[in-house]
């Protein structure tokens, strides 16, 4: 491994880390997950401060999202649930974030969790996605000639920082703002790009420049095709 693809790796955190990972400008909201599909889970907020009302589903959970008017100001909330067999009520008697505030439903307990508590889940769609594109770009990879042990080692090593690095980002998003996350894949795409010529056309010598450019730009578009449908089924 060269002291180029080394540099160039730097170059690439360097780029991540000047990027804002709040996403500050949405209004305040609460987002509800159902870790489940089914149509019979109603939830509703009696409070007249409620603007806006959403519900959002993909194939392993379904997002409630509430925005009201000044969130932050408010030391309590009760929820109201119904499912095809009964109804019961959750007091959420905490303070509030000032934009984003997420709870996890369990069905069994009739609790609210605070926060995103699906580890095993998250975890297992972090390797999909990742897999996913390691065999989209590696394809590509191989079907342009690439066949040299380092070449392959600096695609791998390059793919698996770059995709952590935009797993992670993605993460700090809105769970059921889908058109703020295809933005920012569409931006984390861009960069992604720029870093996997700047380090290829660094560190593999395998075969002329424009084959790799033919790479990173076929192979990018491929994963983001497939990326960009993969978030609008499966959670973030």
């Amino acid at each position: 491994m060269n002291k180029k693809f080394l540099v160039s790796v730097m170059i690439f955190l360097m780029l991540f880390s000047s990027i804002g990972f709040g996403n500050s400008a949405e209004p305040p909201s609460l987002i509800i997950v159902v870790p489940t599909m089914a149509d019979q889970v109603d939830i509703s907020i009696d409070d007249m401060d409620i603007y806006q009302k959403s519900k959002d589903s993909n194939f392993f959970e379904t997002y409630h999202q509430f925005y009201l008017y000044d969130l932050s100001k408010r030391d309590a909330l009760t929820v109201h649930v119904e499912t095809g067999d009964e109804s019961f009520n959750i007091k959420i008697d905490e303070p509030f974030n000032q934009y984003r505030n997420t709870y996890t439903l369990d069905l069994d307990n009739q609790a609210l969790e605070k926060g995103y508590n699906r580890p095993l889940l998250n975890i297992f769609l972090i390797f999909v996605r990742i897999l996913l594109t390691l065999l989209i770009e590696g394809f590509v990879f191989y079907v342009l000639g690439f066949r040299w042990k380092q070449s392959w080692q600096i695609f791998l090593i390059i793919n698996l920082i770059t995709q952590g690095v935009l797993n992670v980002w993605l993460s700090t998003f809105n769970l059921a703002s889908g058109y703020s996350v295809f933005l920012a894949l569409v931006f984390a795409e861009v960069i992604i790009m720029i870093v996997e010529l700047i380090t290829f056309f660094m560190g593999i010598n395998e075969k002329n420049k424009l084959i790799l450019f033919i790479h990173v730009i076929l192979a990018n578009v491929l994963s983001f095709i497939a990326g960009g449908y993969l978030i609008t089924w499966l959670p973030l």
